[in-house]
């Protein structure tokens, strides 16, 4: 179910289950996609200033 990212983030695969069980699921997905591409521009934006 994690797809093709389970690789880079390896803790979404242990949660799975988790979200499988969920009657929420797809919310607590779109969720967690949005947090990961937030970390993901940060990871990619050189620091300013420094």
């Amino acid at each position: 179910m994690v797809g093709p990212d389970s690789g880079r983030y390896p803790f979404l695969a242990r949660i799975e289950q988790q979200l499988v069980e969920r009657d929420d699921g797809q919310q607590f997905r779109a969720g967690i996609e949005i947090i990961l591409s937030g970390v993901e521009v940060l990871r990619r934006t050189p620091p300013s200033g420094e």
